[in-house]
């Protein structure tokens, strides 16, 4: 392949451009415009594998309606892995390194920790059947996982006397001092951890998972789940279903109103961003 290809591409209600070049990077999103890319994979042809270098949460990533929170997110994310497989049938996995996080309060969350302690799995495992090959990773948050599945009360009865020093000792406490006693109920009547931890996402706010993220992996005990590496198998993409998704080669992106077409080429060190907006 000598030059870049461009594509229009329908999902859902959505309308997105992509490019690919003859160093096989996919950029999709809103390219004819100066919102630019949202997905970046870099297609390693050789290797029968494809690397997901970047998402980023846009709402003008479509062309033609602004993306929805969320699910949004997970469509434009699916869309652009089937859209590789399609175009390199022979790939036989995805690779990722999840340094995903999402901002509250102009601070930002990992996203894969913030995740796991809601839903005992990663955004990526949820979503897209992601698995991790290390070893230690694995054994650690199946551990971890088997912690959160219990009842706060039923094992950690001394624990909430030290969760609650924790949280009056955090940046977070004077958002949050008149709702403890909401959250002291929260956790002597949730089911497990996990609805613990979602219930306090839903009535008290992402701001609270800021400075407790850290404290509450290193009170159990276990390292951050945020850079590891993260495996998506193209036989696990080519058993979704993406009903009403179109592709078409075009020759050139459409002309951006009120402007020329910005150029589509990327230097290689603004490739690498890793933003999922979870709020």
């Amino acid at each position: 392949m000598n030059k870049t290809r461009y594509f229009r591409i329908s999902y859902e209600d959505y309308v997105f451009f992509a490019s690919l070049n003859k160093d096989h990077e996919f950029e999709m999103g809103n390219l004819n415009s100066k919102d630019g890319s949202c997905v970046q994979i870099d297609v390693h042809h050789s290797k029968r594998k494809a690397d997901l270098g970047g998402v980023m949460f846009n709402r003008n990533c479509p062309a033609n309606k602004e993306l929805a929170r969320k699910e949004g997110t997970v469509s434009l994310v699916r869309c652009a892995l089937k859209v590789i497989l399609l175009l390199y049938p022979s790939i036989t996995h995805y690779t990722l390194t999840d340094k995903s996080w999402f901002e509250c309060r102009n601070r930002n969350v990992h996203l894969c920790n913030h995740n796991f302690l809601l839903y005992g799995k990663t955004w990526y495992q949820r979503h897209f059947e992601a698995t991790n090959r290390s070893g230690l990773t694995e054994r650690t948050m199946k551990r971890f996982d088997r912690v959160l599945s219990k009842k706060p009360t039923e094992r950690f009865s001394v624990f909430w006397g030290r969760f609650d020093k924790l949280i009056r000792n955090s940046s977070c406490y004077k958002d949050i001092r008149d709702r403890l006693g909401t959250i002291r109920q929260m956790y002597e009547t949730c089911d497990d951890w996990h609805d613990f931890f979602r219930n306090v996402h839903e009535q008290v706010g992402c701001f609270f998972f800021v400075p407790m993220l850290k404290h509450l992996f290193s009170y159990f005990s276990y390292g951050t789940f945020y850079g590891e590496k993260w495996f998506i198998s193209a036989m696990a993409v080519d058993g979704w279903t993406l009903d009403g998704l179109k592709i078409k080669e075009i020759k050139q992106l459409p002309a951006q109103i009120g402007g020329r077409r910005p150029e589509v080429k990327k230097e290689k060190s603004k490739r690498r961003k890793q933003l999922i907006v979870f709020e």
